[in-house]
């Protein structure tokens, strides 16, 4: 007996030394990672025939993403949806029947989700389409009348330009100079498309510039401040060529001074009626790596009534 409470005592102590060891259930804790705000694109490029474009956003974390897109205050543009949650794609829509002249813009989106944040630029071009390769001189104050233009005479597109009240039905005969010929008044230059600054490709040559005329070489949108370069060559030939044809589709169509309208046409819109550009001679012919160009200040829309080789006869219509 004494035996064996000299053990239990010894049990004891041990449990008073160690205490009572016991093992506990533990449960995971599931942290989530944090919101993450991707957007897919920095910017959104709109050109004159172009009118949808879309980005979409994405949330890369496990946390929910509420946000909102708000833009600056433009009138030409709607964005949907402009709230949600976590990922969603978003159209942003041009109009372009909303903005009142030619030119370049800019719109931006601002991509809001508490502290996460982000902008897209959506950049437009809002010009015109179809314009013949040809590029006239803009009208100015001829003070001297030698209808050359001189650094001391004035131009302003908006007061000397073509578009006036009154410039609609005038006549008036274009004369095709060569490219190392000083502006002239009705003075026009053969050229390329697309435009210089748009950094894409083109390549001179009388059957592109025929393709052109005819419109089965592509469709460019051309707008204020395009930089157009010259035609390497006279093309007197292949302009009295496509102007024969022009005539010849649609030999019926005519002049009415009383309306000042295109009667008689076999087609709703006459192929006669032309979209041009005419350029800032005050710039002048201006060079950059050996490439000479002109640059666009207005857009105007003429009927041809005849011609003369490579001098057009035509009437204005409008300028854009």
């Amino acid at each position: 007996m004494k035996r064996i409470a000299c053990l239990l005592l010894g049990f004891f102590i041990v449990f008073l030394i160690f205490g009572n060891c016991t093992k506990k259930t533990t449960k995971s804790i599931d942290i989530k990672e944090p919101a993450i705000l991707y957007v897919s694109c920095d910017t959104l490029s709109f050109d004159g025939i172009s009118i949808l474009g879309n980005f979409y956003i994405k949330n890369l974390g496990e946390e929910p993403l509420s946000w909102t897109i708000t833009t600056s205050k433009v009138n030409w543009l709607t964005v949907s949806p402009i709230s949600g949650i976590d990922s969603a794609m978003i159209n942003v829509v041009v109009y372009h029947d909303s903005i009142k002249e030619l030119g370049k813009y800019q719109a931006d989106l601002y991509i809001n989700a508490k502290s996460l944040k982000d902008t897209v630029y959506v950049f437009v071009l809002h010009g015109v389409n179809g314009l013949k390769p040809i590029c006239l001189s803009d009208r100015w104050d001829n003070a001297d009348g030698d209808s050359i233009w001189d650094s001391d005479e004035f131009y302003d597109p908006k007061i000397t330009g073509y578009g006036k009240a009154g410039d609609v039905g005038i006549q008036m005969t274009l004369h095709l100079r060569n490219s190392n010929r000083s502006p002239q008044i009705r003075g026009y230059y053969a050229v390329c498309f697309p435009p210089l600054n748009s950094g894409e490709s083109w390549g001179p040559g009388g059957d592109i510039y025929r393709d052109l005329w005819t419109g089965t070489d592509g469709i460019y949108s051309i707008t204020i401040g395009d930089q157009l370069v010259f035609e390497p060559g006279a093309m007197i030939g292949p302009t009295n060529q496509v102007l024969d044809h022009l005539i010849y589709l649609d030999s019926t169509a005519e002049w009415d001074e009383a309306t000042n309208t295109v009667i008689n046409s076999s087609f709703e819109v006459s192929p006669r009626i032309i979209k041009i550009p005419v350029f800032d001679p005050s710039l002048g012919i201006q060079g950059e790596y050996g490439q000479n160009y002109l640059t666009i200040s207005a857009i105007i829309e003429l009927f041809i009534e005849a011609h003369n080789g490579a001098d057009i006869i035509c009437r204005f219509i409008k300028k854009f």
